[in-house]
């Protein structure tokens, strides 16, 4: 059996070879080399955008949205605050969603793994497919990475399209595309479907699946979440212009 492979040659390798490192690394159920570094590239982005983003545009759309007699009711200084708080309320659930984010949707997204592999007739044990989904999702880390210079040379940067600013989907590259077709436009992301092969090649290792068995889940899990947000919008938050 030959030696597997260390922290740093499976980083290295999960760009390079990652058939093979992805294998090894389900095999040796490590996981968390790669979520601490999917959350450390989603703090850093978060770090360069709260300085540089509206943090206030959800409170002023909630002031806008208030009944005219509280709206005339309250003072300036009421109004000053209601902004300053929304400004906190903003950044503290952007640095919430960069910490728990990465881990949670791994977590989410193995178990989804698990169980599709198991109804397609294979067996995916939770903790390897927890691992090739770490490793697999380093490709969405490499874009936050990435996407700081844009961030760090704009300011009032709207937080739900901030990502936009790396012009790697189609939603960035179509702008004035209508706000319906956003979702799938959004998920036509270099990064993520990137992502998503190295997941598909991963799980063929752990569930003992050909490839394109293995593609076929994979691809229907992604289509699947494409869905979910045409149905929910609200739920993820439309991009929006920076």
């Amino acid at each position: 059996m030959p030696p597997r492979p260390s922290t740093a040659e499976t980083f290295a390798g999960a760009f390079v070879a990652p058939a093979r490192v992805l294998a090894a690394a389900a095999e040796a159920r490590r996981a968390w080399p790669a979520l601490a570094a999917s959350v450390l590239a989603a703090l850093l982005f978060t770090a360069a955008l709260v300085p540089r983003a509206d943090l206030e545009a959800g409170a002023r759309e909630a002031l806008d949205r208030a009944p005219p007699e509280v709206a005339q009711k309250m003072t300036p200084h009421e109004v000053d605050t209601a902004l300053s708080q929304g400004r906190k309320l903003t950044a503290v659930a952007l640095y919430a969603a960069a910490l728990a984010g990465p881990p949670l949707l791994a977590v989410a997204a193995a178990a989804l793994l698990a169980l599709a592999f198991r109804v397609a007739g294979a067996r995916a044990p939770f903790r390897p497919t927890l691992a090739v989904v770490a490793w697999g999702a380093l490709p969405l880390a490499l874009r936050d990475l990435l996407a700081l210079p844009a961030v760090l040379t704009r300011t009032g940067i709207a937080p739900a399209g901030a990502r936009l600013l790396l012009p790697s989907s189609l939603a960035a590259l179509a702008p004035d595309a209508p706000a319906r077709a956003l979702p799938l436009l959004e998920a036509l992301d270099l990064f993520a479907l990137w992502s998503a092969a190295l997941v598909a090649l991963g799980m063929a290792a752990v569930a003992g699946t050909s490839r394109t068995r293995s593609a076929a889940v994979v691809a229907f899990l992604f289509a699947a979440s494409v869905a979910v947000r045409f149905a929910l919008p609200g739920l993820f938050g439309g991009p929006a212009a920076p």
